[in-house]
């Protein structure tokens, strides 16, 4: 009778055991609200290195228009006036798609 009591005891501690010790995760990992702060350097990084791209391929007066245009929001005009070209040449320099499709493939680079 001793024996069975203590085996039945032994048993009932081992079970006790075993539901205190749970393996698996207690909390589910937390949801992170916004990214993570080195991925605005790494992106700013890929779009500088993919500026610098595209403007080695452009020739230098395509890039001098790019620029004047892009950056510093000159028109076509005063655009054909600084580099001594005609209103139509400094036009066709113009890069060919809209705004969105062309920083779309300078994300691409």
């Amino acid at each position: 009778m001793t024996t069975a009591t203590r085996l039945a005891i032994d048993r009932l501690r081992r079970l006790r055991k075993a539901r205190e010790t749970y393996t698996g995760a207690w909390l589910p990992e937390p949801l992170l609200a916004s990214p993570p702060p080195d991925q605005g350097v790494e992106l700013a990084s890929d779009l500088s290195l993919a500026f610098l791209v595209l403007l080695e391929r452009l020739v230098p007066e395509e890039r001098a228009a790019f620029l004047l245009h892009e950056v510093f929001d000159v028109g076509y005009g005063d655009i054909a006036s600084i580099l001594d070209r005609s209103e139509t040449a400094s036009d066709s320099m113009r890069l060919g798609p809209p705004r969105k499709d062309f920083y779309e493939r300078l994300l691409r680079l």
